[in-house]
Order: structure tokens, then sequence, then C-alpha cells
């Protein structure tokens, strides 16, 4: 048996397979950030080791043979945290998320080699722009930070005593050099860190370390291997076989994300598209990310009144023939790819006496498809993208994909992935010698084409949509 743990933003999630990769199954244990202040994200990573004493504990009710059988442990982790560590490894303050705001000004100050060394333009949600801020509003417990961590990373650290990282969640750093493969100097002072406080970086699907006993005892397992792990974007990509050039994946939850598989690392011409390390050896992916999508939706159902399953179902019901009168932006915190800009807003137009909140939810849906197509422009500027598998809650709507196929004027495929878990299944399959070819495998996927005839209307609603930006900068 192998349990993938991905510890994400509002839960953590776990998943016991078989040998072959068979979902036997799955528990989450849900938890909140901290927001002590406006546009401000924390977590105490005591709440992560809680989380899985209780998910692992719910697996062992559901499968007890995994107290015997377990092989090893794979992780997934939410990018961009920072978790500053003392010299006794007891964090200095609690972890701050990637979706907090305290990283603004880092824009204005990164070096101007960030682009060409990080695969990304300057980004205010990752960890270097922690760092800064830390620097100036913090400067004691900056000047204390003996070791950095990652949130898997903390967590594999509490259940191994082992301090390490990987190359793709170093990746989401801002303080990694993706061409080298390495900690990069230049970005860790341009933060005033030591880099010898930046953990050993090794591979993905590498051992890392043995369950420690005590921890082992607490969770009701054996003694097993805890592979180093990656970040829950390429890791969610290995759960549907997305790992080379050939391999597309589109990603609906809270946001979305593009990604596309790539063999070598080259700095990208757009600033906000990502080209970062997987969680293969030697391999790379690109992505483009929207902040919103399912988060858009669900505030449609909120100013609505209404919930938004019961919108999103009705549209369904009333079925999708082609983009409507309202026109959506979906940007309400800001958007990376392609316009990389925080301070954009979402805007609504075409609305009249006969708009209901139906169709108020129909145009969001379709906005945030028409994102996603231009972030699939901006990641062709350097190579195609295949045909993508779609995963997420927003694969349930049949409308929604509908909507998505025909606005990127493709087929897309549907596959079901148990997400970043699975991916954390496959890398401890890998780390125990597993056969990649049969571990590295796309799911059954069904294929949504596009609506015929619909070239024209598409080409203008992409039109409407492109000159309806400068409201988003009102």
């Amino acid at each position: 048996m192998y349990l993938g743990i991905d510890l994400g933003t509002s839960g953590l999630k776990a998943l016991l397979c078989d040998g072959a990769g068979t979902v036997l199954a799955e528990a989450r244990a849900g938890y909140d950030a901290d927001v002590p202040g406006p546009g401000l994200s924390e977590q105490d990573p005591q709440v992560w080791a809680q989380a899985m004493r209780s998910a692992v504990r719910e697996l062992r009710a559901r499968v007890p043979a995994v107290t015997i059988d377990l092989r090893c442990i794979g992780l997934s982790g939410q990018m961009h945290g920072l978790l500053a560590l003392g010299a006794d490894d007891a964090p200095l303050r609690p972890a701050i998320l990637w979706n907090d705001s305290r990283g603004a000004d880092w824009s204005a100050n990164a070096p101007t080699e960030t682009l060409a060394i990080t695969g990304v333009g300057p980004m205010p949600s990752f960890t270097a722009a922690k760092l800064r801020w830390l620097r100036y509003a913090e400067p004691l417990t900056h000047r204390n930070i003996a070791r950095i961590v990652l949130p898997k990373d903390w967590l594999r650290l509490w259940m191994t005593g082992e301090w390490a990282t990987d190359p793709s969640d170093a990746a989401g750093t801002q303080l990694y050099d993706q061409g080298a493969g390495a900690w990069s100097k230049t970005m860790a002072q341009a933060v005033d860190l030591n880099p010898d406080a930046l953990p050993p970086i090794i591979a993905s699907d590498t051992i890392a370390g043995q369950l420690r006993p005590e921890i082992a005892r607490d969770l009701g397992l054996p003694v097993v291997p805890v592979v180093t792990g990656g970040a829950d974007t390429p890791v969610g990509a290995l759960a549907v076989g997305c790992t080379g050039p050939e391999h597309a994946m589109i990603s609906l939850g809270t946001g979305a994300l593009v990604i596309a598989g790539a063999d070598s690392y080259t700095a990208p011409p757009v600033p906000s598209v990502h080209h970062f390390a997987h969680a293969l050896p030697d391999r790379f992916y690109r992505m483009g990310a929207l902040l919103n999508a399912g988060s858009a939706l669900d505030w449609v159902g909120r100013v609505t009144g209404q919930t938004a399953a019961a919108l999103i179902g009705t549209v369904d019901t009333r079925g999708w023939t082609g983009p409507g009168a309202v026109l959506a932006l979906p940007y309400l915190d800001g958007t990376r790819t392609p316009q990389g800009d925080g301070a954009a807003r979402a805007a609504l137009t075409g609305i009249g006496r006969d708009t209901g909140p139906t169709d108020i939810m129909a145009a969001m849906m379709e906005g945030v498809a028409l994102a996603l197509a231009d972030a699939v422009d901006a990641l062709e500027t350097t190579a195609p993208v295949a045909t993508p598998v779609v995963i997420g809650g927003g694969t349930r709507s049949t409308a929604w994909m509908s909507m998505l196929a025909t606005i990127l004027g493709r087929p897309v495929e549907i596959g079901a992935s148990h997400g970043s878990a699975m991916g954390a299944v496959r890398l401890a399959m890998l780390s125990d010698g597993v056969d990649a070819a049969k571990v590295l495998i796309r799911p059954e996927t069904r294929t949504i084409a596009p609506l015929p005839g619909s070239t024209d209307r598409i080409a203008e609603a992409r039109a409407r949509f492109a000159a309806a930006w400068p409201s988003a900068r009102a």
C-alpha cells in the first residue's frame, strides 16, 4: 500500500492506494487560515500535524491493513508559503501562506534578472516577497532565521526529522535558479537571507527519511520511508500523466491553472507565464494561472442570494449555445497570466433589465474560459499546448466544459484524477521501484468537442473581452 498526503490551504487530503495504484480509501481533514488583518493569511503548522493525525485515523478505520502493509508515504503541498524556523527548529512565527498580500512591494524591488533566473516575473505572493516583507516589518524574526521550510517540507520534517525540499517546490519560491537547478545567491541576497538557511534540494521521488518511531506510534502506522514530495501543482499534473510537451492539463478549482509539460528550461518571454521545474528529474512545465475561477462563481452565488451550485445547475439545465450578451471579467483578486496585474478587479458589462442571476453566472463561467484562452495564448508564444486534460470540481458542469472547449477552439478531455494526493501516491510508488511506465499513466477520459459553427462568435467574444480590460483597471 502507498499513502499520498496533499497539504492544502484549507485542508489535508490523504489517499491510500494498493500496489497497482487503485484507490482503497481517502480522507480529508479541514482547517482554516488565520486572518489577522485585511489581506493577511497565516497558519500554525501544528494544525497541519493534527490534520494528518485525523486523516490517517480515518484511513486506519476504513482499511485496518494499512497498519501492516503500508510501504511508503508520498507528499504534496501548497506552494509559495514561508515558515521561518529558529535554531531549535521551532517556528519563529506562523506560516505566511501563498494568498497573503504582504509582499506587494516586491515587484518594485526585485532584481532585474528575476525573470531569467526564476522563470517568472516578480510575484508578490511568492516566498521571496514574504521574506523581504519580514526583513523590514519583523527584523528580529528575520535575523533569527536558522532554516526556511515550505509547508509540505515542515510536515516531512515533523514526520522524519529530515530537512529538505525538492526542485518543484523550490521553483515556486522565487529564490531558485531554474536553469542551474540550485538556489540563487542573487535572489537570496535580494531578501538579505543567508543561503545556508535554505534547505538541501533533492528529487521529488527520492526517499528523504524514515517515519520516526514516535510519530509512527502517534499515527498508528509502521515505520516506513517518506519521499521528498513536490509542489501541489506539478504533483497534480503527475496524477493525469502530464509529464512532457505532449501533455497539458487545466485545473478548475478556487483558481485555475493551465499547464504544459516541457523537456528543458527557457526563460518565458511573457513575465506572467511561469516556467518551473517539474516533480520529475530533468522535466519542466509552463503554466498560466488565474486567481479566480470557482471563487468567482461563489461570489456570483453570494451576491445573488443563491448557491453557486444551484445557479450552475440552472445554467447546465438551460444549456449553452454560445456567448451571451453579458460579459464578465473574473478578476476579483487580480490576475497573473497574461496581464500579471494584482490590482485588476472584476467587471460586468452588457447587463439589461432582462438579466437574471443565471445570466450573470453563465457570463462569469464564460469569463473564466475566456481568461484561460488568454493564458493558453501566452503559453503558446514559446511552444504549442497539447489537448488538455481538465480536472477539478468545475468538470461537473457540462455547460462549463462546453464553454471551455468552444472558447479554446479545441477539444478538451475530462478525467478523474484524485488530484495532487494521487500524484503523491505516484511519487511514493516511483521511490519504491515501481516501473514509471506503469505509474505515470493518464486516467480514462471523455472528450468534449467545441460547438460546431462557433468560430466567428468566439472571435467576437474574445475581442469584447480584450476591449473590456481597461474597465478592470478603473
